[in-house]
This record gives C-alpha cells, structure tokens and sequence, in this order.
C-alpha cells in the first residue's frame, strides 16, 4: 500500500531539470523533492494566498509594488498558522521516505519551504488578486 502511495505521489510532479549531482543531501532533497511538490502545489499556494487577503481584508490591489513584497514576506514569516497552512500542504505530497528523511531536519526544511513558498509567490505577485 505505501509503495502504490509513493509511485502515486511520483506521478503526479513535474519532473525538473536540476543537477543535484554535488549537492549536499539537503540541497539534493530540495531540488528532488522540495520543488517539484511546490510546482505542483503552485495553483493552492496562490489560491491560499488570495484567499488569506480577503480574510483579513487586505488591500491587495491598492498596494505599491515593494508594499506587497513586504506583506508576502511579513505573512508568510509572522502568521504561523497560514505558514503552518502552506507547510502541511506540501509536506502531505511526500513520499514515506521523504517524509521520514524531513523529519530528522524539521525546522531547516520548514524554512526551505517557507523562503520557496516566499520567492514562488513574489514571482507571481501579479497573478495575485484578492477575491471578492
């Protein structure tokens, strides 16, 4: 059953070109795991985040552009709960295995995920519309 999970969980990630060859494990693990579940994830992260906006009626669209930059970062450091939000949506995407070798580092993957998740919407900030 976990090895049909895993094979499942596989097929799902866009496959992404990086040379992990001389990276460190955690580096490997990044490149391997961290960011193909963050693509595939990209949709919900900023679906949550337009989301979050409205919640807590921020004024997305009248905001200069160095502002929004400072409120992803703000959030997304600072709210634990959204950030807690985020990190359970990607880490639900790991295999057993992945999941095992993420909990020996929680706290420094934790921040990989969180700084990916920072640069990923910052990228996208334009796409970015609070809902109505």
């Amino acid at each position: 059953m976990k090895d049909q999970r895993d094979e499942q969980l596989k097929a799902l990630r866009p496959q992404l070109t990086i040379d992990t060859e001389r990276s460190t494990p955690a580096e490997k693990y990044q490149g391997e795991t961290l960011r193909p579940v963050l693509k595939f994830q990209n949709d919900f992260i900023l679906r949550s985040f337009s989301n979050y906006l409205t919640e807590k009626k921020i004024m997305w669209e009248e905001m200069k552009e160095e502002t929004k930059m400072e409120t992803i970062h703000a959030i997304l450091k600072k709210d634990q709960s959204y950030k807690q939000l985020l990190i359970g949506s990607i880490t639900g995407f790991f295999t057993a295995a992945e999941l095992d070798f993420y909990f020996n580092n929680k706290a420094g993957f934790n921040k990989r995920i969180t700084e990916l998740a920072i640069k990923r919407i910052s990228d996208q900030y334009l796409l970015i519309k609070r809902d109505v």
